[in-house]
């Protein structure tokens, strides 16, 4: 089971590694070119499996990847946020 956590838990950095790269060329770059990542939320939620996989040891730190993905829940509170606003200025 180790090696099925080691393969979600890498696959997950990465994909999460490749949700950071939107928001830099788009934001910091000013690289204005349409790319989106069709998948958000997976680099975040192979990574938490991945953990839970693992054992004991890692469980109590599972749910750390969906905070620091920013395709999970970073993403999530800024869409709220953007729909809030739109609804509030009507």
């Amino acid at each position: 089971m180790k090696i099925l956590s080691v393969i979600l838990i890498s696959f997950g950095v990465f994909v999460t590694f490749l949700n950071y790269i939107i928001p830099v060329r788009f934001y910091i770059l000013k690289k204005r070119e349409r790319s989106y990542s069709l998948i958000p939320v997976i680099g975040g939620l192979f990574c938490f499996v991945g953990m839970l996989v693992w054992g004991d040891t890692l469980k109590a730190f599972s749910l750390i990847p969906l905070f620091i993905d920013i395709g999970c829940l970073p993403m999530i509170l800024c869409a709220l946020f953007k729909i809030y606003y739109a609804h509030s200025k009507k």
